[in-house]
């Protein structure tokens, strides 16, 4: 048949202009020039008349300048039916115009392979002369690869290999790969090749698909070219062939992705004009040899995600026997993906002729290497390169070549015309854009070694830069012991603030300053450790538990792969979000438990929690682990996260900066028992122990931790510094009698949630949370996706996943940070913490998104760091700010917000499968940028006073930790103000410039045991004074009902105790150690300034800053109390009042108005306990006897809530509720004595006071008074307070020259202004002082004046002391120079009109 007949022209599409990109990888070699586009792009959209679907092979007939091109042909598909053609292998003639981009076919219709059965037409090359008549007629060779006409091509290439056919594939099913010829006009088969076997299926496997083996389809022939061969053979031409790959992902594992080999078959064709004429049915061609050709490793590394996605060889053209251009599609989205992205290249390749790899059964077995490959082009495009073929010679005598680009059913004909610069195509280096095995071992190795290395130079660095720094708090209470037969030695005291000590007293002072614990108290605080280890964190060490399931296989039933595969990895997920958010959103419930119940009951309940989970695992196996192991590790979870939080409450073992640092002990321990699963791993994997013997073994740990809870946990939470001794009497009835009340927490905790200190820092947490969570979500995956592939067929070997179970590791290891915590919490203030915290989450964030593997190993450190961190600060954070009272509520709500916005990891999760593990973390990290906007708020901050009534500007505080710092204070600033426990009510720390707090100058410098003195700085707390002198058998000579607050702000103040006999706290003190405004340091004593002496307490620190104090001690004795109730009219009525204040050494009477009821609470001095408990009184002398505990306190706080709302008849059903269980606990009790005589524990309910002081004579008239304004109107609060104190002789003391009576008054303080006045006009009259720490709002200065007497004496002190008013603020400024007018008699302004404000 001519050529010139039956032609037909189609227009083309023209080409949009393309980028032409040659080595454009970063990590690809330098550019090329080898490739340089001629002409324009020709393309034919589909369908088309002609129904060519997509280009394979392409060959030209160089003498007729025809071309002839091979169309898929794809079976099972709907264009069986719609486009019957395109499902038969066929091929076009052709002419090509690349000027002008036209397509001009020979023939109406395509020539169809005769017999068609079992083909699918990949490439195609013809043999260059002609064997018949037609110019047209000559010899094609085609090559098919495996083609299933029983299940289509999608099925076995869906990402997880399609469960069901596989295990039951049958090769006979599939067609094999063929090589055939045929006429290139008649499309008759006269000849077939003999095909080796290995060309088939790589038999290094015998496929099983739920362990990734076996025979392996679709890895058919699917390259071809022919050139003739050279003189002295004896073939006349080479025809090489192409095997597509060993499946489309190959390499040591199948689920690799990387380098799969595959093979180059060589066959020679002996044929001439004359034998195609006359034979052309003979046997032409004849197997030689093959070679080894390694296809380029996958270069995403973010969409590994199932076997779709593959990269090929498509394309072959021999220059010669040796020299050949090799075409590689990369499938970057995966194979039938929506928007499929494809990387083509094609690289020149020159070929051993003696390294031929017949001898080798398998390529993975083969010791031959493959040849070095150059890349010579190189682009991304949204469809496949399928075919290369010479072209006609350029006009500049360059070769050209073709390139044919298919897609499915999306390109009709696509072509693309290239000038071969030969001499360039080794211009490059060679290819090597993946590392070798060993490299990618030694490279793991190495950054193993150098993290060991790290490691520990992270422990020697924090051992030598915290050497003076404790490790671990001490408590910082410890109970009373006999007293020393031997005195401490005296100190001497040097201008560098130096303490010369005797080695006997070094030793001594040190057992004191660690304040250690009795063996019991040691022992609850390790209980609450383990608690946190052995069980508390276990779900944070989830890495190590995928590893576990990977390798039993749970989870893998849908999976062709059963090692990791994207149905389990979305289960995974799963699981770990649902078990991260049980563990994080229960503590809500668990923390309104443990509040409510205590934390004995919830312990327990928690641990047989999780001792279920165990058992639960410990009884699945197989199949049944994928149905039990979701629910048991809910369990887990529950346990787990319960346990954890009842440890908190021994942190009121400690008190100060031991308080932060045992929070953080916790929290560390938490942090190790990530260590349990990696743990376990390890067992797996060495022992091949099973994930239900492991979980059995550990149900018996976990039995013993219940054992241990149900005895060493208290009923109720510790009280501060109370001594501990667990009671183990199990068969008494009375071990298990405890206070059941329900407490109404959640009005309780509606104060302290709605502040921006709670819930500002309860969303920073919880993004916080998400991070770390999502981190540990995704660990394996994201560390898989940047390279920690496996290296062995094994998936648990050792050098498998190396990089992950180091994330694991570290992830576990992360308490080895608890000293550079425990610093950081001591060191900063809060703001500061979180930033810090901020900082350390950014820089985790950042290291992600880097796609190096080796320095995800900062990202380990960092993150363990930051996990240890953020525990850490949250729950010390709470215990700070509110105390241990609701804490369990507190951390509940907060957690219950970061779990609700830890669901978002799921989604996250699941939207990386698809993507990018990294790319998912950044809604993450916008979330923790924004969070930054918590510890910059926080700085700005202001801070309150216990009572709420005073808020100062944290920035304006320091810190001083010597009397030098203090000194360098005073000298360099010209405002200052001092401040204490800051529980005062008045405005005494309020300055216009700063503010020094004393609280890290807090040490005992000396006891001595004969002149029964203590020596102590300035910001040593009350409490701690009393635990000290209680080890030697001493005591303050007096107490308040709180013992929280510094020495020196108590005394400052004028603090007082309950006991007609005893005078106030700062008639005790024996001297005084002063830094003076001009920053000069005297020591000031009765003997050597009696007037100084007597003005310095109370004088709310006017003169100076106190820096220490020397002060007189009693004898430690014990007390016996009792506690009675009488009627408001029963107390004023007859001598009633006066027998309970004179008959007894300490007395305190709490009146409630609105009920008519009046406590009494008295105490006095027993010789023994025992004496105290033959008279039916109960021992408490483990502790601190809270004048309302938890439970009535949360009444009172409802009944505050009740008035507000007007219901008083149902607030003073409350006030009675309280009463009747004051009685129950208090009614007879004996005890220490300064646990007996500070009542307030648990800090009582913030509020406002305004005490006045009257001579005690006056007594019965000014209650009178009292009782009769309460029958008249409801006063705002639920009660006030009655005491009595010996007089004094102090110049500003309100006891000076008479014995007092003390009627303290308190209100909410948006109440005190409008109720302290109404008291102030009742009460003027009669005469009285006032408290100078309380309410000295609306105090009339000449009414002040009148009260005291000395007040003369004071003022020309203050002048002399400090004439320009630096350590006054402006109220103080206001009122000395009001005082000194009304003193001078130049003071004009109404009393009435101006008051000190």
């Amino acid at each position: 048949m001519a050529v010139e007949t039956n032609t037909r022209t189609l227009s083309a599409v023209p080409a949009a202009e393309e980028e032409v990109l040659v080595a454009m990888s970063s990590t690809s070699p330098s550019s090329s020039t080898a490739f340089e586009q001629v002409g324009i792009t020709i393309k034919v959209p589909f369908p088309n008349e002609q129904s060519i679907l997509g280009v394979g092979g392409l060959a030209y007939h160089r003498d007729i300048d025809i071309w002839t091109a091979s169309s898929e042909n794809i079976i099972g598909t709907r264009l069986d039916t719609a486009y019957p053609q395109a499902s038969s292998p066929r091929f076009y003639h052709m002419k090509l115009n690349f000027d002008n981009a036209t397509v001009t076919f020979v023939f109406d219709q395509p020539i169809f392979v005769d017999p068609p059965d079992g083909l699918k037409v990949e490439d195609m090359d013809t043999m260059p002369f002609q064997v018949g008549t037609d110019p047209l007629e000559r010899d094609l060779w085609l090559v098919s690869e495996a083609n299933s006409r029983f299940s289509g091509t999608n099925i076995f290439l869906s990402k997880d290999f399609g469960t069901p056919d596989l295990n039951t594939f049958d090769p006979d099913s599939f067609s094999t790969s063929r090589l055939i010829r045929v006429d290139s006009v008649t499309g008759v088969i006269y000849e077939e090749a003999v095909v080796p076997k290995f060309a088939q299926w790589d038999r290094k496997y015998d496929w099983e698909s739920m362990n990734c083996v076996g025979d392996r389809p679709f890895q058919g022939l699917h390259a071809l070219s022919i050139v003739p061969s050279t003189s002295g053979s004896a073939y006349d031409y080479k025809m090489f062939v192409g095997i597509q790959t060993a499946l489309y992902q190959d390499g040591d594992t199948p689920t690799e992705f990387g380098d799969s080999a595959t093979r180059i078959l060589v066959y020679g064709i002996n044929a001439s004009v004359t034998d195609s004429i006359f034979n052309r049915y003979g046997k032409t061609a004849e197997y030689i040899q093959s070679y080894r050709y390694d296809t380029t490793h996958l270069t995403l590394k973010s969409y590994q995600k199932g076997a779709r996605h593959f990269n090929a060889l498509f394309g072959l053209l021999a220059f010669n026997e040796t020299s050949l251009l090799v075409v590689e599609c990369e499938d970057l989205t995966g194979f039938g993906s929506a928007g499929q992205k494809i990387m083509n290249r094609i690289f020149y390749v020159e070929l051993n002729a003696t390294e031929s790899i017949d001898n080798c059964s398998s390529l993975l077995d083969c010791s031959v290497n493959a040849p070095l490959k150059y890349l010579v082009w190189e682009r991304k495009d949204d469809i496949q390169l399928d075919g290369i073929a010479w072209g006609p010679t350029a006009e500049d005598g360059r070769p050209t070549v073709a390139l044919t680009f298919e897609n499915d059913d999306k390109v009709g004909l696509h072509l693309e015309l290239y000038a071969l610069n030969v001499t360039q195509l080794k211009e490059n280096m060679p290819w090597s854009f993946v590392q070798t095995r060993d490299d990618l071992l030694r490279n793991r190795l190495t950054a193993f070694t150098v993290t060991l290395v790290l490691f520990l130079a992270l422990v020697t660095a924090q051992l030598i830069f915290f050497q003076k720094v404790p490790l671990c708090c001490s408590l910082r209470c410890f109970q009373a012991s006999k007293r020393p037969t031997k005195s401490a030695s005296q100190y001497s005291f040097e201008e560098k603030d130096e303490l010369i000590l005797s080695k006997v007293e070094k030793d001594e002072m040190k057992n004191q300053a660690n304040l250690v614990p009795r063996l019991w108290s040691q022992y609850a605080i390790v209980s609450a450790m383990l608690n946190s280890f052995l069980v508390g964190g276990l779900t944070f060490g989830y890495s190590g538990m995928v590893l576990i399931l990977r390798k039993e296989g749970i989870y893998a039933e849908n999976c062709a792969c059963g090692s990791f595969c994207s149905k389990q990895k979305e289960q995974l997920a799963l699981i770990s979000t649902v078990g991260f958010a049980s563990a994080i959103g229960s503590r809500l419930f668990i923390g309104l438990f443990m509040d409510r119940q205590g934390p004995k009951t919830t312990s327990v309940l928690c641990s047989a929690i999780c001792l279920s989970g165990f058992l639960i695992l410990a009884m699945s196996e197989g199949e049944s682990m994928s149905k039990t192991f979701l629910p048991a590790w809910i369990l887990l979870s529950l346990g787990g996260s319960g346990l954890h939080l009842t440890g908190f409450h021994f942190t009121n073992l400690f008190q100060g900066d031991g308080k932060k640092m045992a929070s953080a002990g916790i929290s560390a321990a938490f942090g190790a028992s990530s260590a349990v699963f990696p743990i376990m791993q390890v067992f797996s994997q060495y022992a091949n122990i099973r994930l239900n013997v492991l979980t059995l073994f550990y149900s018996v740990i976990v039995g013993i931790i219940m054992v241990n809870n149900l005895f060493i946990q208290p009923w109720n939470k510790v009280s501060s510094c109370n001594e501990f001794c667990p009671k183990f009497n199990i068969l008494d009835a009375s071990w298990w009698r405890r206070d059941l009340k329900v407490k109404p927490l959640l009005s309780s905790v509606s104060v302290a949630i709605v502040k921006f200190e709670f819930w500002g820092e309860a969303l920073f947490y919880s993004v916080a949370l998400l991070l770390l969570t999502h981190y540990l979500s995704t660990s394996a995956q994201l560390l898989y996706e940047k390279g920690d592939i496996p290296f062995t067929s094994n998936p648990n070997d050792w050098t498998d996943y190396i990089v992950t179970r180091m994330a694991g590791w570290f992830n576990a290891l992360g308490f080895v940070w608890l000293p550079t915590v425990q610093y950081i919490l001591v060191k900063f203030h809060w703001s500061q913490c979180y930033m810090i915290l901020s900082v350390v989450n950014i820089a985790v964030f950042t290291i992600v998104l880097i796609k190096n593997l080796e320095v995800q190993i900062l990202g380990f450190f960092l993150l363990s760091f930051g996990r240890l961190l953020l525990f850490s600060c949250h729950h010390t954070y709470l215990l700070d700010l509110f105390g241990i009272e609701f804490f369990g509520t507190l951390n509940g709500i907060s957690s219950l917000l970061a779990a609700i916005i830890g669901f978002t990891s799921y989604p996250l999760q699941i939207f990386a499968l698809g993507t990018n593990y990294a790319f998912a973390f950044i809604p993450v990290a916008v979330c923790i940028v924004l969070s930054l906007t918590f510890p910059i708020l926080l700085r700005k901050q202001c801070l309150t006073n216990w009572a709420e009534t005073v808020v100062v500007d944290p920035k304006l505080f320091r810190y001083p930790k010597s009397i030098s710092e203090v000194k360098e204070l005073v000298r360099s600033h010209d405002k200052i103000r001092c401040a204490g426990a800051m529980h005062s009510c008045a405005p005494l720390i309020v300055s216009d410039g700063i503010i020094i707090s004393l609280v890290k100058m807090d040490k005992i410098i000396h006891i001595d045991t004969e002149k029964l003195t203590v020596r102590c700085q300035a910001g040593a707390r009350i409490h701690d004074l009393c635990n000290a002198l209680a080890h030697f058998g001493l005591a303050m000579g007096t107490l308040g009902t709180i013992d929280w607050q510094t020495i020196s702000g108590a005394v400052m103040t004028g603090t007082h105790g309950g006991a007609l006999t005893i005078p106030s706290l700062h008639s005790f003190v024996i001297s005084y150690t002063l830094v003076k405004p001009d920053s000069s340091i005297v020591t000031v004593t009765k003997e050597s300034d009696p007037i100084l002496f007597s003005a310095l307490a109370p004088s709310m620190g006017v003169f100076g800053v106190v820096v220490e104090m020397e002060v007189q001690c009693v004898p430690l004795e014990f007390l016996e109390a009792k506690f009675d109730i009488i009627t408001f009219d029963e107390l004023t009525s007859g001598n009633v009042f006066h027998n309970v204040m004179e008959t007894n050494k300490y007395a305190r009477i709490v009146v409630y108005p609105s009920i008519n009821k009046a406590t009494l609470w008295t105490a006095n001095s027993v010789r023994s306990i025992a004496d105290a408990l033959s008279r039916g009184a109960t021992d408490c002398s483990g502790g601190y006897m809270n004048f309302r505990n938890e439970t009535e306190k949360a009444w009172l706080e409802q009944y505050l809530i009740l008035c507000k709302k007007k219901k008083y008849s149902s607030a003073d059903m409350l006030l009675h509720k309280v009463l009747r269980s004051q009685t129950s606990r208090l009614h007879h009790y004996v005890g220490q004595y300064n646990h007996i005589l500070c009542k307030e524990r648990n800090n009582g309910i913030p509020h406002a006071d305004i005490e006045f002081n009257f001579d005690y004579e006056k007594s019965l008239e000014v209650l009178n008074m009292v009782r009769s304004f309460c029958q008249n109107l409801r006063v705002p609060y639920y009660n006030f307070e009655i005491r009595t104190t010996k007089q004094d002789n102090a110049l500003l003391s309100c006891c000076n020259g008479h014995d007092s009576m003390w009627i303290d008054f308190q209100a909410k303080a948006e109440d005190s202004n409008q109720f302290f006045g109404e008291m102030e006009k009742l009460l003027k009259p009669v005469g009285f002082r006032k408290h100078w720490a309380k309410g000295l709002a609306n105090t009339d200065p000449h009414y002040v004046v009148n009260q005291f007497p000395n007040i003369n004496t004071f003022i020309n002190l203050m002048g002399q002391i400090d004439p320009d008013g630096k350590f006054r603020n402006k109220q103080g400024d206001v009122w000395y120079q009001q005082i000194s007018q009304i003193l001078a008699g130049s003071y004009n302004v109404d009393a009435n009109d101006k008051e000190v404000r």
